[in-house]
Order: C-alpha cells, then structure tokens, then sequence
C-alpha cells in the first residue's frame, strides 16, 4: 500500500482486506488509521465506499461500543440496497454480520441470530467458506445464549465443529464455545478436553486477541467447578491483555467473570475494582456485561453494610437483564439480587428471587444454574441468610 498514493481509488480497494487481515494484531488507533481521510478519495464508487464504511465498523465495535454501536443501524441500513443492487453477496454478508451487532450488545439474542442466519445465507451464495464459517461461528456462541435449550446449543456446536475442520482458526473458537456449554450441563471433564482441544489449535495460530479471549473459558469453567481463586488466577493475564489493547468489548466481558471469581474468593475490594471497571467499559450501550457487573458490585456494596445501595445496584442489574432474552443473564442477576436481598434480612422477596432464578436456569437446562439456586433457596429457607 505504501507504494500506491495517498487517496487514490486502488489503494482503497486494498483497505478492507487489509483491515480484515490484521484485525487479531491491531489495536484500534492502527485500525483507525487505515481509514484515515478514507472518504475523501476522489471519484469513491457508492460500492467502494460502503464496503469501507462496513469494515471500518467492523474492526471498532468491539473495540469501542460506546461510540460505534450508534453508527450500526444507519450504517447497515444504507449498505444493504447497495449491495443488493450489486448482487454482491459476500458483502451483504458482512453487512449482515454488521447489523446482528446491535441486538447482540443489546441481549436480544433471537435477533441477533436472525441476522447471523441472513449472513450465512448470503455467505453461501458467495461461495465464500470462511466468510461461512466466521458467521457459523458467532452462531455457536449464541448456543450458550438466549432461550436456547443446553442440549440444543450443544448439538449446534457439534455440527459446526464438524464443518469448521478445514479452517482451524474457526475451529478453535467453536471448541471454546462448546466448552461454555458443556460447563452449563456440568460436564466437567468434557469442558475441559473441549479447551484443552480448542486452546491448542489457537497457540499454534499464534493469534494474540483469540488467545487472550480464550482464557476466559477455563475461568468460567473453575468458577462452574467451584473454585472462585483458581478461576481468579486464569482470567487475570486475560484482564491484563485487553487493559492493554483497550478493546471495550473484551474488558466489558472478561471483567465480569473475573469480578465475580475475586467475590467468590474473597478479595472483595479487588472485586469492585474490576466491577466499576467492566461498567465503564460497556457504557450505556452493552446492555449484557453492564447488568452482571452490576449485580457482581450490589454484592459487594451490601457485604460493606450499604444494603440499601447494594438493592439498588441489584435490581438495576435485574432491570437490564430483563429487557434481554438471555435466560443465563437473568438467572445469574436473580440470584445475586437474592444474596443482597438476604444480606438485608429480606427472606421472602430473597426466596422469590431465587425462585424466578430457578425457573430462568431449568428453562436454559443449565444444570449448573439450576443446582445452586436451589442451594441458595434451601439455604434462605433454612436461616434466612445466603452464605458467602
């Protein structure tokens, strides 16, 4: 690219695939700096120039959701006919995997999937297999999300598993995701050969933002297990790479679990650090990490004595969730919305909680839910207080 001048028509064509190419080693301001005086290339074709705009968001929406989820509706919405006039269906497929990012950071799932399926519809035609794939692969991620049964989400991720064999850098991504839901059902072991599997073909890619993000499973996997400084240990290089990279989306998510393993462990300062932090980073806009984030610094805020301020924390986190059809999310919230309610010596609306928490968990089949709700029910029944 450096031999081609400054705006000129052939070095923009270069730009996506470029953007594209480097995404795993970039941080935002290089991605950003691709696109630099981008639109003000002489004669830019309507074509050209919504394939650049797709990519450009496509590189910054996990990187910064506060400022670049406000762009992708419009954005989508203006690439859609241009393509289609164009019969161009590998980047009607891009666009489509554009659009499903808004109700993905707004936890509505069924949503989100419509518009994944529409870009592995139009991958398809383009005959475009990694395109394909790339989409299949946030379709398994969503097993683990939405009202989708356990037992269904896995069934998925063993039929992408299988058609992502010839592209291993997908194929370890779906590994890890399955990893997710066999830690649901409480297959332990499985989760763990499923990581073991997955992590071993993303170091030999050498793929430095999947294999931070890949840390996240084993985290979530020791805290399923029960063991809060174990996963705190995990998930701390994680924490540490995307504070670095300053990806907003990887913060947002990987400091929920890793707020909620310093809780369980005890170090509950460190706790509300990381909480306060994971906020910040999902802004107003990434409604799922923000809610559980919440939830995680109410616990914290009333075992500091504040139970009214830890109810109010609660409960909003209770209120996000809610407006998403993520079933996990909401079971998750209930539950520390049942510890803080407990903490303040409030048994009946803390048994109510723990009740709806129940009911979100066994409808997801997710065992692991389930069996601790139902601890925490006997435990308020039986005194009236959750135990740390």
């Amino acid at each position: 690219m450096r031999l081609l001048p400054e705006q000129s028509i052939e070095r923009l064509e270069l730009v996506p695939q470029l953007a594209e190419a480097i995404y795993s080693y970039s941080t935002l301001e290089t991605h950003d700096a691709l696109f630099e005086h981008a639109f003000e290339t002489p004669g830019i074709r309507p074509a050209l120039e919504a394939r650049v705009r797709v990519i450009r968001l496509l590189g910054r929406v996990f990187r910064d959701p506060e400022r670049a989820i406000a762009e992708v509706k419009p954005e989508s919405e203006r690439a859609l006919p241009v393509f289609e006039a164009a019969g161009d269906d590998l980047w009607l497929a891009k666009t489509w995997r554009l659009a499903a990012w808004l109700p993905y950071m707004q936890g509505r799932a069924a949503e989100t999937e419509a518009a994944l399926r529409k870009a592995v519809d139009h991958a398809r035609r383009a005959g475009d297999r990694r395109e394909e794939l790339h989409n299949l692969l946030y379709l398994v991620e969503h097993a683990r999300h939405g009202t989708i049964p356990a037992s269904e989400g896995l069934r998925r991720c063993d039929e992408i598993a299988a058609a992502a064999v010839a592209l291993p850098t997908l194929l370890g991504g779906v590994l890890m995701n399955r990893s997710a839901v066999l830690t649901t059902l409480g297959r332990f072991d499985d989760a763990a050969d499923s990581i073991e599997r997955g992590r071993a073909i993303l170091e030999q890619l050498g793929l430095p933002l999947e294999l931070a993000y890949s840390a996240l499973y084993p985290g979530m996997l020791e805290l399923a297990r029960g063991n809060a400084a174990a996963a705190a240990r995990k998930l701390e290089p994680t924490w540490d790479v995307f504070s670095t990279t300053q990806s907003q989306g990887g913060l947002a998510r990987v400091g929920v679990y890793y707020a909620r393993a310093l809780y369980e462990a005890g170090r509950w300062d460190e706790a509300e650090g990381i909480a306060v932090k994971s906020i910040a980073a999902a802004g107003s806009v990434d409604v799922v990490p923000r809610g559980a984030a919440l939830a995680t610094l109410g616990r914290v805020v009333a075992r500091r004595g504040d139970n009214e301020e830890g109810e109010r924390l609660a409960r909003e986190a209770t209120g996000l969730a809610d407006r998403t059809d993520w079933l996990a999310l909401q079971g998750a919230v209930l539950l520390d919305l049942a510890d803080v309610l407990s903490s303040a010596g409030k048994r009946d609306e803390a048994a109510t909680a723990a009740e709806n928490a129940l009911e979100r968990y066994e409808r997801k089949e997710h065992v692991v839910g389930a069996a601790r709700a139902r601890a925490v029910l006997t435990e308020i029944r039986r005194v009236g207080v959750v135990a740390p």
